[in-house]
């Protein structure tokens, strides 16, 4: 039998954001200093993925938005973007590489999470194609860097997986967790439609309504890629509001051909 890499090597390092330690670590600190924001007393953000040239303002954002404190343990959850499955997916491998440096998954969550039922799958397959969780760790790793993660792909939206991902954050949380949940609030469109599309997906959000969140995305009239893990996070409770943070289209270039993603950030206010 083949032997399974422990490890999770990077797919977009050198091309969403520097695969030099020494810049990577740079570039962080001049976006965490670029991005001042309120602060707020909760443990759970929603930040964007993508190419730090785009999203990079937007992440550093919601990092900034937390109190200081030396996290443990790092939820990371993020939607599959190709063959959709009725499954929640973590990885097999133990750790994921970023820049040469080696982020250890939490094994602990890990096995809590694999007796949470049938939806549970483990499979380092999914993990190997999707970039939502990987654009995030390097400021994981800068910020929190004796912290574990647990990243978790959500494979569809439907209440279902919503109620069993909510379980799963419930039994892995406590007072050292940082919760990040990685979604964009449209495709990459034109620029009218993301911006249209977009701003129902920020409200829906910021006004906590999840089970619009759920059936807007289910029949395909929302885009907001991570609703499904917004959902579970606001089903989660334990909060007095979501505050909107930053949000608008994505920096337009010579090849965007009037095309944009909505990007926005958010932190839940305990």
């Amino acid at each position: 039998m083949k032997k399974i890499s422990h490890t999770k090597q990077p797919i977009v390092e050198g091309l969403f954001y520097p695969d030099d330690p020494d810049l990577l670590s740079k570039k962080i600190e001049q976006l965490m200093a670029s991005n001042p924001t309120k602060k707020v007393k909760g443990n759970r953000i929603i930040v964007p993925h993508g190419g730090w040239d785009y999203t990079g303002d937007y992440i550093a954002t919601g990092f900034n938005s937390l109190p200081k404190k030396d996290y443990k343990r790092v939820i990371i959850i993020s939607n599959v973007h190709r063959e959709f499955s009725k499954n929640i997916i973590i990885p097999e491998s133990d750790k994921f590489l970023i820049a040469g440096n080696k982020i250890n998954v939490d094994k602990e969550a890990i096995s809590i999470i694999k007796k949470s039922g049938k939806y549970v799958k483990e499979s380092n397959i999914p993990h190997m194609e999707e970039h939502g969780i990987e654009t995030i760790l390097p400021f994981v790793a800068h910020l929190y860097p004796k912290a574990s993660i647990v990243p978790i792909l959500l494979g569809k939206t439907i209440v279902s997986l919503v109620r069993v991902l909510t379980d799963i954050i419930n039994s892995i949380n406590n007072d050292d967790t940082l919760i990040i949940i990685s979604s964009n609030f449209s495709s990459f469109q034109k620029e009218s439609e993301s911006l249209a599309i977009g701003k129902i997906g920020v409200e829906l959000t910021k006004n906590g309504k999840l089970s619009e969140l759920i059936e807007e995305s289910r029949t395909n009239r929302l885009a907001t890629c991570g609703a499904g893990a917004i959902a579970s996070a606001i089903l989660l409770g334990g909060f007095e509001s979501i505050e909107l943070l930053k949000d608008g289209l994505s920096k337009g270039s010579p090849l965007s051909g009037g095309k944009a993603t909505y990007y926005a950030t958010f932190a839940f206010e305990s």
